[in-house]
C-alpha cells in the first residue's frame, strides 16, 4: 500500500507539471520552472517508473518531452519567418507531448486510486474486525471520496473497464451492507455506487436490482440514503420502483413523510412524486 501511496503522489506530480507545460507555447519563458521541475520529478521517478512494465511508455514519453522543451528554448526568438515557424512547431511538439503525457498520467492515477481502494477493502474483509473498521474509516473515506469526484467527471471507457476487473460495485456494497462501519462511510459508499449508476447506467443498474443495496439504503432512513434513493429512482426508473415494492421499501418512504426533520420530510416528498410517476407511467404504457 505505501508503494502504491508513493506511486500516485510522483503521478499526481507528474500531472500537474504536464498541464503546466500544456500551455508553454502561449508564454514559453513563464515555464521555465515547470520545465525544470518536470527533469526533477523525471530523475527522481526514475527507479519506479522503470520496475513497472505499465509505465515504460510514460517513461518514454517523458524523455521525449525534456528533449522537446530543451530543443524549444535552445531556439532562441528572432525576427524572421524561419525562426518564427520552428519556434511554433517546437511549441506544437512540446504541447503535443504534454497532452499526450497528462493522458497517460490520468489512467495511471485512475489504476492506482481504484486498486488502493480495492487492496484497502479487501484487505478489511479479510482481517474483519470492528476495532480495524474504526481505525481505517478516515483512509476509505478519503478514497471513496476521490472515486466520487473521479466518476463525476464523466464517462471515460478505459476507466469503465478498470472499474468492471476491480469488482469495486460488490466492494461498496459490502461497505454500505455492514452496520459495523459508522454511518458516514456508509453513506460515503451509497454515493460513491449512486456515481458509478450514474457513470454507466447500462453496467451497473443490474447490480443495483440484483444486490442488497435498496434494502440497506431503506434500513439507513437517513437524508442522504433518501438524496441516493432519489437519484437512483431517475436513473432507473421503474425496474427500481418494483423492485421497491417488493421489498416493501416505499411504505418505508411514505414513513418518513412524518419525519421531524423538514428536509429529510421534503426528500421523501420527492422520493414519493419520483415513484408515483414512474411507476405510474409503466401502468399507464400496458
Amino acid at each position: 500500500m505505501e508503494t502504491h501511496q508513493q506511486l500516485l503522489k510522483i503521478l499526481e506530480a507528474l500531472n500537474r507539471v504536464s498541464r503546466g507545460l500544456r500551455r508553454i507555447q502561449d508564454s514559453p519563458d513563464s515555464d521555465l520552472s515547470a520545465i525544470k521541475a518536470s527533469d526533477e520529478l523525471r530523475t527522481a521517478s526514475g527507479l519506479i517508473l522503470s520496475g513497472d512494465p505499465l509505465l515504460v511508455s510514460l517513461s518514454q514519453h517523458l524523455s521525449q518531452l525534456a528533449d522537446s522543451v530543451q530543443d524549444l528554448h535552445s531556439t532562441k526568438p528572432a525576427q524572421g519567418l524561419i525562426s518564427f515557424v520552428t519556434r511554433r512547431v517546437r511549441s506544437h511538439e512540446v504541447s503535443r507531448l504534454a497532452a499526450e503525457i497528462e493522458s497517460e498520467l490520468d489512467a495511471l492515477i485512475d489504476r492506482e486510486n481504484v486498486s488502493n481502494l480495492t487492496n484497502n477493502l479487501a484487505g478489511m474483509r479479510c482481517n474483519f474486525q470492528a476495532s480495524a473498521v474504526t481505525s481505517e474509516e478516515d483512509q476509505l473515506f478519503d478514497q471513496m471520496s476521490v472515486l466520487q469526484e473521479r466518476l463525476s467527471r464523466g464517462f471515460d471507457i478505459d476507466l469503465q473497464d478498470l472499474l468492471l476487473k476491480s469488482g469495486i460495485f460488490t466492494e461498496l456494497e459490502w461497505v454500505l451492507c455492514n452496520p459495523l462501519f459508522s454511518k458516514r462511510v456508509r453513506e460515503k459508499a451509497a454515493i460513491s455506487m449512486k456515481e458509478l449508476v450514474l457513470f454507466n447506467k447500462d453496467v451497473f443498474v443490474g447490480s443495483v436490482l440484483m444486490g442488497g443495496s435498496v434494502k440497506a439504503l431503506f434500513s439507513m432512513g437517513s437524508l442522504c440514503s433518501l438524496q441516493v434513493l432519489s437519484s437512483l429512482i431517475k436513473a432507473i426508473k421503474s425496474p427500481l420502483v418494483d423492485e421497491m415494492e417488493s421489498c416493501g421499501g416505499i411504505l418505508k418512504i411514505v414513513g418518513h413523510l412524518s419525519s421531524e426533520d423538514m428536509e429529510t420530510r421534503a426528500m421523501a416528498v420527492e422520493c414519493v412524486m419520483e415513484i408515483g410517476y414512474f411507476g405510474g407511467k409503466k401502468r399507464w404504457n400496458r
